[in-house]
């Protein structure tokens, strides 16, 4: 089994009402990529404890993200052909379909549950190992780059963990 190529997206807001305000993957060697997402003109609902989390401001996002065509084309052109893995069961689906709709552009990778790899001898260790990569990291901030490395951590080293025999 390879490592899999892991994504996160951070949200203005839990629910249907957000939208994304940063993506980030974490590839098969662990090189990570980032960005803030410029928030399309109708995305409006912000929560503030969705800020308390990630520490991203909105004027942050109009100034430094990135529009959504451009970090469509950006994660098109680096992950085009592969299954690309989410922790966020139907939140990823739908935080990515956001992103690319407003883009006007289809993904050009497969979009699956992380938990279809996670095996059940992994699942039973999984919450313990990831709060232990959680410390050996010691991120200061939340991020979705730092979220997808943790995700992939935690399924590299049960893995490991599991077939270690």
């Amino acid at each position: 089994m390879q490592v899999p190529v892991v994504i996160a997206l951070e949200a203005s807001a839990p629910g249907r009402g957000g939208f994304p305000i940063e993506v980030g993957y974490s590839h098969r060697h662990g090189d990570g990529w980032c960005s803030l997402v410029r928030p399309e003109p109708e995305w409006r609902d912000w929560d503030e404890t969705c800020f308390c989390r990630h520490l991203i401001a909105r004027d942050m996002l109009q100034i430094a993200g990135r529009t959504t065509p451009e970090i469509a084309a950006l994660l098109n052109q680096r992950l085009q052909g592969l299954t690309v893995y989410s922790e966020a069961e139907g939140g990823g689906y739908y935080r990515l379909h956001q992103l690319f709709s407003a883009a006007g552009a289809e993904p050009a990778f497969r979009l699956a549950d992380l938990r279809e790899i996670i095996s059940a001898p992994q699942r039973q260790i999984w919450q313990l190992t990831r709060i232990q990569i959680e410390k050996e990291l010691s991120l200061t901030r939340r991020r979705a780059s730092n979220q997808a490395k943790i995700a992939q951590l935690t399924w590299l080293r049960t893995f490991d963990t599991v077939h270690a025999g």
